[in-house]
């Protein structure tokens, strides 16, 4: 039987891999309690249809969403944003439409990648009467990584990516901003 937390991390995980039971063979019974699933070298197939997540179990460890943003900046840089499309929070289809999310990665994540790590976890309420700030009232996580790449004639550039995920009320937690920082080193 899987914890209740792992089939909260099921939950977000088939959003990306699209199969609960690919998500179980990584998450399930391979892992013992408290150790974070191993999924940031999961391939995720295309076309994936996101499964209805359960509610209840709302706190899930920092380890799982650096490992699904791991997955997401993978397939991203893999070319793959127009299936990350599909699957994304309708607070990022609000604001971009299919081709211009797609456009946008493939013009910000170039190059190939020579090294990608974690810089922060942060998760992030926000009031309903936040006069602050332009983000619907919830709960974020917020996962900030470093992307070294090198481009076509061996010069490395440095990248910072934060992906955000919005608690939608449904228990499912959806990516729901991808930003992307470059420098060239």
């Amino acid at each position: 039987m899987i914890a209740a937390h792992h089939r909260v991390l099921l939950a977000l995980l088939s959003l990306f891999t699209g199969s609960v039971a690919a998500a179980q063979d990584v998450a399930g019974q391979k892992t013992g309690a408290g150790k974070a699933p191993a999924v940031a070298a999961a391939r995720a197939p295309q076309g994936a249809v996101p499964a209805a997540a359960e509610t209840g179990d709302r706190w899930l460890s920092p380890t799982a969403f650096l490992n699904v943003a791991n997955l997401i900046s993978s397939r991203a840089a893999a070319g793959e944003a127009g299936a990350l499309y599909d699957q994304v929070s309708p607070i990022i289809k609000a604001r971009f439409t299919r081709d211009a999310f797609v456009a946008e990665l493939n013009k910000r994540l170039s190059g190939k990648v020579v090294l990608r790590n974690w810089q922060g976890i942060n998760q992030v309420l926000v009031a309903g009467n936040s006069k602050e700030s332009e983000n619907k009232p919830g709960e974020y996580v917020l996962v900030n990584l470093l992307v070294v790449t090198e481009d076509v004639n061996s010069k490395l550039q440095l990248r910072s990516e934060v992906l955000s995920f919005y608690h939608e009320p449904s228990g499912a937690w959806q990516l729901s901003g991808y930003q992307i920082d470059s420098k060239k080193l």
